[in-house]
């Protein structure tokens, strides 16, 4: 039997919202609930032996850990980006948000990488990563690698089938790119209107207007396209 992991979200306590103001200041003392969480772990294990058959699981078992990955977002079929970060500490806090945000999945490195290697590794990658996939690439890049302080840099989320599929052409990858980009914009100008703090307002509106600036200087043509079509 692969073992089970189970991932509890509490939600209320005692009818208090889970980590509200509320619940603090109700003055539970911290071993309630320790002794909540052991009771519900002592179940668990019991119920454990006595289940033949897994539903709905979400997590899969690394070497080190249990991964619990959106498989619905990375699994998806959709032609949301795949991101490779090939820059330092890459993988820290960073990850999660390019796949809840619906990357298929992600490659950063795990410390500062080496410039030239950095860049003999990444051409070796996109130069297999269309007939092979986005794992099987990786391995081949890293032979440049072996034998460095860099050999065990990088780190990917995603499936191990999961591939890149080619464009029809560069001038419909650039019109889907051009559309995701004013998808992007719209999408920020209706959340710049729901916030109050002033610090976090201004860094969205230069999301928008760093959008706008790549747009009218790379994607010009696609721009006036996308425009003429809407009228």
């Amino acid at each position: 039997m692969i073992p089970v992991t189970i991932k509890r979200i509490w939600r209320k306590f005692d009818g208090h919202v889970w980590k509200s103001k509320e619940l603090k200041e109700s003055g539970y003392p911290s071993y309630v609930f320790a002794e909540m969480v052991q009771e519900l772990s002592d179940k668990d294990g019991v119920n454990r032996k006595n289940r033949g058959v897994i539903t709905d699981s979400c997590a899969i078992k690394c070497s080190d850990f249990n991964y619990q990955a959106m498989f619905n977002t990375i699994a998806g079929e959709h032609t949301n980006p795949f991101i490779f970060n090939n820059t330092c500490w890459s993988w820290y806090n960073i990850a999660e948000s390019f796949i809840s945000s619906g990357s298929i999945g992600y490659i950063g490195t795990l410390w500062p990488v080496n410039n030239d290697l950095a860049k003999t590794t990444a051409e070796t990658f996109y130069s297999n990563v269309f007939e092979n996939t986005i794992l099987e690439s990786l391995q081949n890049s890293l032979i440049h690698l072996k034998g460095t302080d860099n050999e065990h840099i990088y780190i990917y989320w995603g499936l191990h089938f999961a591939c890149i599929k080619k464009g029809q052409s560069i001038q419909i990858s650039r019109l889907i790119i051009a559309k995701k980009m004013l998808q992007a914009i719209a999408g920020r100008r209706d959340q710049i209107s729901n916030i109050e703090d002033n610090e976090t307002k201004k860094l969205v509106s230069d999301l928008i207007y760093w959008n706008y600036n790549q747009l009218k200087t790379n994607f010009f043509k696609e721009l006036l396209i996308l425009t003429l079509s809407e009228k």
